[in-house]
């Protein structure tokens, strides 16, 4: 079976204007969140099937509201989206979550027959997840692995953020394979002559901040981690102050330099190859997953703010 390869872009029959369809039918809550989401910030559809939809989500985007006083979130936008597929009964269901700061590919359920079909692929290891990162500093190897467990600080120590993860013997099973794509220096504003690379990064396991927390534990925080990046206050510094030259000294860009590029799902009854590219590589010669056992390959390219950073910077 040849697998549906899918790229970022505008999806035809659809629009984010103001919503068509009766909606009176709803609850009033949640008619005022469809009439709150009245200019969302925009999101990419990257393909769209039977029960479900594949989102280009751009960063400083929540996923889906936390209170009531949240300002618009992908959540928002897709119920406006889709507000005949709501009335007629449809029910979102966020299926490949990603952190606020972290852009690229998300895949949405839109009925609960395909939430659960989706669900089921999650737990057999049919979904894939590919990612792109800029982190701090030269990496003395082109790839490695972090197999290192991870718990919420919090439960073993101190803690001035609640969901701050840390690496530790009691925490949960956790793997990362990272490849070096790309080394460089900086050459521009608070970046110039910083070490920096451009990596490939593939998570094995699905936990939280997973990433983020074995790039620090690897020596090579994430450029732009307010969390775990190389000021270990920027988090609380921003809520409390906003963003100052400080932190863009520190942290060098605004946002988390993370990009969720691919997303493969893979056909029931088919087993990656483990033994030579990573588990959710792109198909392809030498990948993990044999082109005949994709049944759909979602792709977003990196956005242009990481672009324009790391095209700044001079190779090495």
């Amino acid at each position: 079976m040849k697998p549906r390869r899918h790229r970022r872009g505008q999806h035809r029959g659809r629009s984010l204007g103001p919503a068509a369809g009766a909606i009176e039918d709803r609850d009033p809550e949640s008619v005022a969140r469809i009439n709150r989401a009245r200019d969302p910030r925009p999101f990419g559809l990257i393909d769209e099937g039977p029960g479900y939809v594949v989102v280009d989500k751009p960063s400083d985007m929540m996923v889906h509201p936390s209170k009531p006083d949240d300002p618009p979130t992908m959540w928002d936008g897709l119920r406006r989206l889709l507000c005949y597929e709501m009335v007629n009964g449809g029910q979102l269901s966020i299926i490949t979550r990603l952190d606020r700061d972290t852009s690229g590919v998300v895949l949405v359920a839109t009925h609960r027959r395909m939430a659960r079909t989706l669900g089921l692929a999650m737990q057999r290891h049919e979904l894939h997840k590919t990612y792109w990162a800029i982190a701090h500093g030269w990496p003395e190897q082109d790839q490695w692995t972090v197999d290192a467990p991870i718990i919420r600080q919090g439960e073993v120590g101190k803690s001035d953020v609640y969901v701050r993860r840390v690496v530790h013997e009691t925490g949960q099973a956790s793997r990362t394979r990272f490849e070096v794509l790309q080394r460089f220096t900086g050459r521009a504003g608070a970046a110039a002559g910083e070490p920096l690379c451009w990596l490939r990064v593939t998570p094995y396991t699905g936990r939280m901040h997973q990433i983020r927390v074995h790039l620090l534990h690897s020596g090579h925080p994430m450029v732009g981690d307010k969390l775990y990046g190389r000021h270990p206050k920027a988090y609380v510094k921003v809520i409390r102050s906003g963003w100052t030259d400080e932190l863009e000294r520190a942290l060098l860009l605004r946002r988390q330099a993370l990009h969720a590029c691919d997303l493969i799902w893979r056909a029931p009854g088919t087993t990656p190859d483990h033994g030579g590219a990573p588990q959710g590589a792109a198909p392809g010669p030498g990948s993990a997953i044999a082109p005949s056992a994709v049944l759909h390959h979602w792709h977003s390219p990196l956005p242009p703010d990481l672009t324009d950073f790391i095209r700044q910077g001079e190779p090495l």
